[in-house]
């Protein structure tokens, strides 16, 4: 089925819809390594998704695979999920089956209506920037010990530097796998990574936020 990608602006969304489901994804947040995701899914009334956790419990046996979201990366940097909470309606089926003398208990968990969902990741520069940065502070010939010392001290503070010089990626993916009316699906949604820098500097991509006072444009002073 032909998916349809809606950019909406200046909201930073982007949709992605079928016939059975539709998908929402929303960036929050002024910073562009500092994520927060609202991620929704309207759903066709008489579907059902399964949520994104297990439905398990004590005895009882989930046969259905959890809804799954991935964040993509690039290669300068890595995906840490620091949280994840959801909000949705459940329907929840027990079943009860019988194996000669072993009894098998089953659940099946569905979401109907709507899943929303909320996420946060947190952008770190990646081992393989890492290495680039740290093979490129070739050690000198006949260095001196003040010079060694600034060398090892510029691989300890790698990462440090790295979050504070490289580009942050100008867009993020997030893909989803469900299932719905017993159909595996993939859904890829693409996020643009904008965010707000002060006031002074409006809406930016890119570059990042400028760290330095020095750096930053002069403000104008009302007269």
């Amino acid at each position: 089925m032909k998916l349809l990608l809606l950019l909406l602006l200046p909201v930073s969304v982007v949709c992605q819809d079928s016939s059975l489901v539709r998908w929402n994804a929303k960036k929050k947040g002024k910073s562009p390594t500092d994520i927060s995701f609202v991620i929704t899914a309207d759903i066709k009334k008489g579907y059902f998704i399964h949520p994104c956790e297990s439905c398990s419990f004590n005895d009882w046996n989930d046969t259905k695979e959890p809804t799954d979201i991935d964040f993509s990366d690039d290669y300068n940097w890595s995906v840490k999920l620091v949280f994840c909470m959801n909000n949705y309606k459940l329907r929840s089926r027990f079943y009860k089956e019988k194996d000669k003398d072993v009894t098998f208990y089953r659940v099946d968990c569905r979401v109907y209506n709507k899943m929303k969902l909320f996420r946060g990741i947190e952008l770190a520069p990646s081992d393989g920037a890492i290495k680039r940065y740290t093979d490129s502070l070739q050690k000198k010939e006949n260095a001196s010990d003040k010079e060694e010392k600034k060398r090892e001290k510029q691989i300890k503070d790698a990462a440090k530097t790295l979050a504070a010089t490289l580009t942050p990626p100008n867009d993020l993916l997030l893909t989803i796998r469900y299932e719905v009316a017993e159909q595996k699906q993939v859904n890829v949604i693409s996020v643009p990574n904008t965010y707000k820098t002060r006031k002074v500097w409006g809406w930016k991509k890119t570059p990042r936020q400028l760290k330095n006072k020095e750096s930053a444009p002069a403000k104008t002073e009302d007269k």
